[in-house]
């Protein structure tokens, strides 16, 4: 699937017969399609190796390395798209960006090791999105050794960045390495096979198709980073998820089935017209300050409306259809539909936002007027004037504003020479002057 993407893949092990294993493979299934008989690779290409596919690892020459990087790194060489790697000889020094997805066939007792694996790929000249797979052995000390990884990845999070990370794992959990109690879920009958809870649909179409394809093999997947790091995603119900996966079946039919999500939420009625109410106490400054800054809302959800791409189901197809040459039509069709079904999301997202805003700012400013014209005439015109003499000081409108935010209160602080209506004041800036003085005389 990654082929017909266009995309090269990185397989790091820490172990070197894990290489020959994957090597034999290769090796077999090249060999099988030589002579016509059923094969577990289903491309088109072969797999000749320093070719198809690269290996690396301690006896590997420094020349040689770099040779196969710039060879693996040429974009006309389109037939290597594979590099074995062993994670103790290529997790650091080697630029492989023209490879983004790759794959921890096992988990090293130091994450860093995985870690610096990762950014092989994920570094500056890296075009195209990365994706991570770990595959991890279930029932066996596989699990164990990764649980260590979050524990220790999570402790370096509270203790370096200070941030609050949820403890996964009991230290009994950690410690009991050798203890081997796989789900049953080659059996049929088993309980913990019918009690498996629904998977999230992945953001990956390699991924979901996985998922889809071989439900029998995988008993689980989740994504890394939810482990060190809260996501709304794992807030989802079980219905939920199920109704992703329905989308999911019918996108590939090429049908479009509505997925149920909760609307943009925003604060209530009631809410809103206590804060209203709360508007009749505020100053006139005030009053203008919190114009500006509903109109600098409207703005923001404007431009972020606008930058969303309208694009049309034909012209998403077109577009990953020159992402991805070697893709089929099939697979071309579902991510199209599913890029569209996203930015049509965004939109509604937005839009629904953008009319919420646009509500309260009408609402805010109407009431706003009505406070203002129930001033008394003295109070209107003590809040303009102080306004007028904070841009008579040099002030610009907005540091003006803020400089009578507190409206009267803020006069007792005033020298004699700088209240309102004073001559001396008036005086003084025009004998300067400043750059306010033709906003005053005008």
């Amino acid at each position: 699937m990654a082929e017909e993407m266009g995309d090269k893949v990185l397989v790091f092990s820490q172990s070197l017969i894990s290489l020959d294993l994957i090597e034999d493979f290769l090796e077999l299934a090249n060999r099988a399609k030589k002579k016509g008989k059923p094969s577990p690779y289903k491309g088109k290409g072969n797999w000749l190796k320093n070719v198809d596919y690269f290996r690396l690892d301690g006896s590997t020459s420094a020349l040689t390395r770099k040779k196969w990087a710039e060879s693996f790194n040429n974009p006309r060489k389109f037939r290597g798209r594979l590099f074995l790697i062993s994670t103790r000889a290529g997790s650091l020094g080697i630029n492989l960006v023209a490879a983004n997805r790759v794959i921890i066939f096992d988990a090293s007792w130091n994450p860093s090791y995985d870690i610096q694996s990762i950014f092989r790929v994920y570094r500056f000249g890296q075009e195209k999105p990365a994706f991570v797979y770990r595959f991890l052995a279930q029932g066996t000390m596989e699990e164990k050794i990764y649980d260590r990884q979050v524990t220790k990845l999570s402790l370096s999070f509270r203790v370096v960045d200070q941030q609050q990370i949820e403890r996964h794992f009991t230290m009994n959990e950690l410690t009991e390495l050798y203890t081997f109690e796989p789900d049953q879920l080659d059996d049929p009958t088993s309980e913990k096979k019918k009690k498996r809870a629904t998977p999230m649909l992945p953001k990956d179409p390699i991924l979901a198709n996985l998922l889809h394809s071989s439900k029998e093999q995988i008993v689980s997947y989740h994504e890394h980073d939810s482990l060190l790091d809260h996501k709304e995603e794992e807030a989802l119900s079980e219905e939920d998820r199920k109704a992703a996966w329905v989308e999911y079946e019918a996108e590939k039919k090429g049908l479009s089935v509505p997925l149920n999500q909760p609307s943009h939420s925003t604060e209530s009625s009631e809410g809103f017209d206590t804060h209203l109410n709360g508007l009749s106490g505020m100053t006139h400054p005030q009053l203008q300050k919190l114009i500006s800054q509903g109109r600098q809302k409207m703005l923001e959800c404007s431009k972020a409306l606008n930058s969303i791409p309208r694009l049309t189901l034909k012209e998403n197809f077109e577009k990953v259809e020159k992402e991805y040459p070697t893709m089929s039509k099939e697979n071309v069709f579902v991510l199209a539909h599913r890029r569209h079904n996203i930015i049509q999301e965004k939109l509604k997202h937005w839009e629904a936002v953008y009319q919420d805003t646009l509500r309260k700012h009408q609402a805010r400013l109407a009431y706003v007027h009505k406070v203002i014209r129930n001033m008394k005439p003295q109070e209107r015109q003590i809040g303009k004037a102080y306004e007028a003499n904070a841009v008579r000081r040099g002030l610009s409108k907005d540091e003006a504003e803020k400089a009578v935010a507190n409206g009267p209160s803020e006069a007792n602080t005033l020298s004699p020479y700088q209240q309102p209506g004073r001559g001396p004041a008036r005086q003084t800036q025009l004998n300067e002057g400043s750059p306010s003085t033709s906003s005053v005389t005008s």
